[in-house]
């Protein structure tokens, strides 16, 4: 008879880091083997459970024809050696609800902040890589209306040592424009990817199904 996994012991490992432990899982699987998982954890986890927030969002123009565009970020990554392209995310601080810490983040990385914002969604907690680690976050949507497209764009608020690239891409080419990236060498973020894909299969679900 098939019984539920259960954790039977947590071994933490000594690493002297910052942001980052590792620990060995000893644990029961369904048959009732005794097994062990090697698995990575924030040091840095919020009083609320959730490690981090990543921020969808979209500018909407005003008085303008033009489509409305997605920002995203583009930063060098040293575990990939790589510019990575990604949807503007950090860390929750102490204190912070996700949809704070999604506006603080949004403001810092890209500099669009103010009245003008509206959050239009919060996603439940979700896992990043649920094979290596417990780390987790949530998707906060946000619409920038009253964009003006002739106006400069806001000044970023970058803590030292960041290095951020913005991008603006019309959010109906984003795949596309997701491909040209990973043409031009960069990786591509797994989450943008998979709304890339999601909205490319939407767009052209008559042709494909």
């Amino acid at each position: 008879m098939s019984q539920k996994p259960v954790i039977e012991k947590v071994e933490n490992i000594n690493t002297n880091t910052k942001f980052i432990g590792l620990q060995t899982l000893h644990w029961r699987d369904q048959e009732g083997k005794q097994r062990k998982w090697e698995n990575a954890y924030r040091t840095t986890r919020s009083e609320g459970g959730v490690d981090a927030v990543s921020i969808a969002a979209v500018l909407k123009y005003k008085n303008s024809t033009k489509l409305s565009d997605v920002i995203l970020v583009e930063q060098y990554r040293p575990p990939v050696d790589s510019n990575v392209i990604e949807f503007p995310a950090g860390l929750i601080d102490k204190g912070e609800s996700a949809v704070q810490a999604a506006i603080r983040e949004l403001r810092e990385e890209t500099g669009y902040q103010g009245d003008s914002i509206r959050v239009i969604d919060e996603s439940p907690v979700v896992a990043n890589d649920p094979g290596m680690s417990n780390a987790n976050m949530k998707s906060v949507t946000i619409v920038v209306d009253d964009i003006d497209e002739n106006a400069p764009p806001p000044l970023q608020e970058l803590d030292d040592g960041e290095h951020i690239v913005r991008h603006l891409v019309p959010l109906k080419d984003l795949h596309k424009k997701i491909l040209e990236f990973s043409a031009e060498g960069k990786i591509v973020d797994a989450r943008l990817s998979h709304l890339g894909i999601g909205l490319d299969l939407a767009q052209n679900a008559s042709t494909l199904f």
